[in-house]
């Protein structure tokens, strides 16, 4: 089953998804849906880790991008999710095909760590971690 849906999945629904692409956004709604990942444990058992991507169009990473919902706040998260990637390189088995005969071939992997204790970890040794956040509309 896939389910595609507004940004209004990240708060008052008890998921669990197995996996996730989602759109950039400011850190506190990616940190809803990150919660929404593998919330009863059995994902990442079976296979070792649960898997995610954050996409996002080339303009929405510019420092000068303000979002109409999210504002500064999604090209800060951007910025501050390339600073703390994670590159790792793991070395892969290519079978024999042909005449070719077997070999290994390295892959360069990066990933951010979204754990909840990990985010909350990293985002508390951030000291401008309110230009990663939505900022609240004033009421008159």
């Amino acid at each position: 089953m896939f389910v595609v849906a507004t940004q209004c999945i990240e708060v008052g629904a008890n998921l669990d998804f197995d996996g996730l692409v989602t759109e950039l956004a400011s850190i506190d709604a990616l940190e809803q849906r990150f919660g929404r990942l593998d919330r009863d444990g059995e994902h990442a058992e079976a296979a070792g880790a649960t898997h995610a991507a954050i996409v996002a169009q080339k303009d929405q990473t510019s420092k000068k991008y303000d979002d109409v919902l999210y504002g500064s706040a999604m090209p800060a998260t951007w910025e501050w999710l390339s600073d703390h990637l994670i590159t790792e390189t793991r070395v892969e088995e290519v079978p024999a095909e042909g005449k070719k005969k077997p070999r290994k071939r390295k892959i360069k992997e990066q990933h951010v760590e979204m754990g909840v204790q990990a985010l909350r970890k990293a985002l508390e040794a951030t000291p401008d971690r309110e230009l990663l956040v939505k900022q609240r509309r004033r009421r008159c």
